[in-house]
């Protein structure tokens, strides 16, 4: 197939996603279906996300509704992609979108992967299930994680103070524990952050509290000179 385009309107070497793209769009729907299946017959292990997209699209254009929507929620089960929801409901009839909207935070909650179930919640957004999730796994967060932990505290804060602490703490007690001082400066406005939302926070359902948290952390990385200047500024 690759042969018949002009090597202009095709990178090199092509991926399967690409020659299916250009048949499709050739209006050649059922060759691209072919170039896929043998795709995924040579690596059927992954599929990258662009060899889904080109899939999904393939099946519509042949009226293979059933599958492409089949297809759309294996791919957010697999790496809970917003966009693959999104679009799967949006063709679901009326009514049935609540119902599968619950089965599919049913199936982030149980994701292996618990940083992708909670930057799906915040982006979705669920803020409720973001805070669950979070609680449900207490100070157990990789801090080193800050591009999800982050935007996941400060989208918290306003009404999840305590699962927001959480994570301000985990990124917090990672930079004093691997000694990123580059992080220092954020670690410092993390703790600050936190004081301000112990504040607001009536029951700690079990948590350590702010107070004993500061204590604890000055008496592990109390020789983490530059951190606490940035602290007592």
């Amino acid at each position: 197939y690759v042969a018949q385009f002009d090597a202009k309107q095709l990178a090199w070497p092509p991926t399967a996603a690409d020659v299916a793209a250009h048949l499709l769009q050739a209006g050649r729907s059922q060759q691209a279906l072919a170039v896929l299946d043998g795709a995924a017959r040579a690596a059927a292990a992954w599929h990258s996300p662009e060899w889904d997209d080109t899939r999904i699209a393939v099946l519509e254009a042949l009226g293979r509704n059933d599958e492409a929507q089949q297809l759309r929620w294996a791919c957010f089960a697999k790496t809970l992609s917003a966009s693959h929801l999104r679009q799967h409901l949006k063709r679901l009839a009326a009514f049935e979108d609540v119902e599968a909207e619950e089965r599919a935070f049913a199936v982030a909650e149980d994701h292996p992967m618990r940083l992708l179930a909670l930057d799906f919640f915040v982006r979705w957004p669920a803020v409720a299930r973001a805070g669950r999730l979070v609680l449900a796994h207490g100070p157990d967060w990789d801090g080193e994680a800050y591009e999800i932990l982050g935007p996941a505290a400060e989208r918290l804060s306003s009404e999840q103070p305590l699962a927001a602490t959480l994570l301000l703490r985990s990124m917090l007690v990672f930079a004093l524990s691997t000694g990123r001082t580059k992080r220092y400066r954020h670690a410092a406005e993390h703790l600050g952050s936190c004081e301000l939302l112990a504040a607001r926070i009536d029951d700690w359902q079990g948590m350590e509290r702010h107070e004993s948290f500061v204590g604890r952390v000055r008496e592990v990385f109390g020789g983490r000179w530059s951190f606490w200047s940035l602290v007592e500024r």
